[in-house]
């Protein structure tokens, strides 16, 4: 669709389609802010961590950061999750090594990665989020919920919304699925709490899309960026820091909302990538698949495979090769030193009510 979306007269022939969606998604918002449609709370603070388009603006980092970050301030928060493409309907609850013995097909590939590098913390797999949360809170285990995906989950009332825009590709074309990438008009953004731009290095002008934001909204905008934090091996767990591997030459392959930013880290940490492939998002390799990639990195004459740690969980198990296959593991980094200050204000909110 990615491709679709750049095409003009694409746009043109769908905007009819995209013009009712918008108008159904701004009457369903007005709907719950009247109360018109029931909205559901729960007695611990809920913070959404979501975006206003389709694919990847980083939202699992973010959770994964925002996770640490409570906890690292005394909280005890559960991770609510929908489980996009799972094999399984029965909500599930995952914590520490519950995840190596839930097949990732039962959870989805998110909780799968949010549960093995948050082993404290508890991941509900559940496409109702309400009931989720009610889930989570059995036993008193959790005292705060992070709702991953869920800035257009209005069912589950929350205390804060924390909207991501990428810088690498902040609007789009500026249209409405099916139109474009947009799941809500860029005017939504003004619902948020705050507004974390992601992938500032690799945006063209960040002071534009600030300036973009700011015509709709004066809640906080952070800045983050998506730091390598190791080379992990699939053949024997061994990790390397991201310059281990710099000078090498690698084959590339990624089945998620941006391969692209994906590849230009590879790149970053002075890796030669000579070829990519790319999947659909939240793709569920086959031992075809993995022999196809060998083959592709065998032309390309490599002998190093590197794939995202969201797509490694989603991997059968590897065929013996001459060479290697590693996932790169990626911490969110937030510039502003502000960020904590924000914390202890909605942390403080929330537990005041």
């Amino acid at each position: 669709m990615v491709s679709l979306w750049r095409q003009s007269w694409f746009g043109f022939i769908f905007w009819p389609l995209s013009f009712l969606y918008g108008l159904a998604m701004s009457l369903r918002r007005f709907f719950y802010s009247r109360s018109l449609l029931p909205s559901q709370s729960v007695p611990v603070p809920v913070i959404s961590v979501g975006n206003l388009s389709v694919g990847g603006t980083g939202k699992t980092p973010m959770v994964i950061r925002l996770a640490e970050d409570l906890n690292r301030h005394g909280l005890r928060p559960a991770v609510l999750t929908r489980g996009y493409g799972r094999k399984n309907a029965t909500p599930l609850k995952v914590q520490g090594g519950d995840g190596d013995e839930i097949p990732t097909r039962m959870t989805g590939d998110e909780p799968q990665l949010i549960t093995r590098r948050l082993p404290d913390i508890p991941v509900v797999v559940c496409r109702d989020r309400v009931r989720g949360a009610r889930l989570a809170l059995e036993n008193n285990v959790s005292d705060s919920l992070i709702l991953d995906d869920g800035f257009q989950h209005l069912r589950l009332r929350r205390q804060v919304d924390l909207v991501l825009i990428d810088a690498s590709n902040p609007w789009g074309n500026r249209r409405l699925l099916p139109a474009g990438p947009l799941r809500e008009p860029l005017s939504t953004v003004k619902q948020a709490q705050a507004v974390i731009i992601t992938r500032a290095d690799q945006g063209k002008d960040i002071d534009a899309v600030v300036a973009k934001i700011r015509t709709y909204t004066s809640a906080p905008v952070f800045t983050s960026v998506h730091t390598p934090a190791a080379f992990v091996s699939l053949r024997n767990g061994s990790r390397g820091d991201p310059g281990s591997l710099r000078g090498d030459r690698a084959f590339c392959f990624a089945g998620i909302g941006n391969p692209d930013s994906f590849y230009a880290t590879v790149r970053n940490c002075g890796i030669a990538v000579i070829a990519t492939h790319s999947f659909p998002d939240h793709h569920w390799y086959t031992a075809r698949d993995i022999e196809s990639i060998i083959e592709q990195a065998q032309q390309a004459r490599v002998s190093l495979v590197i794939t995202t740690e969201k797509d490694a969980v989603r991997l059968p198990e590897i065929a013996e090769w001459e060479g290697d296959i590693y996932f790169l593991q990626i911490d969110l980094k937030i510039r502003e030193e502000e960020w904590d200050a924000f914390l202890d204000r909605i942390i403080e909110r929330g537990t005041a009510g």
